[in-house]
């Protein structure tokens, strides 16, 4: 629910020791991804979200994050051209 109220640090904490917990739960995995672009850690968000497409390759919702934060780079490149 931190997500949902602005709070993406607080929120991506959470979801860190959520996946300590409960390791390699889609769930949690695609919420830290988001969380991870939202703060500006484009990285850890492409790495997280093949991580989850390593346990569920057939998952749409990483697959469309992942296609999302890359055009969304594309865009940010063009931008600074």
């Amino acid at each position: 629910m931190l997500f949902f109220t602005k709070n993406f640090e607080k929120s991506l904490n959470q979801y860190k020791k959520a996946n300590l917990i409960i390791q390699n739960k889609i769930d949690i995995l695609l919420g830290m991804g988001s969380t991870y672009f939202i703060t500006g850690k484009t990285k850890e968000a492409l790495q997280t979200l093949e991580k989850v497409l390593g346990i569920e390759p057939n998952n749409i919702k990483a697959s469309s994050r992942i296609e999302r934060i890359k055009l969304s780079n594309l865009n940010h490149e063009r931008r600074e051209q």
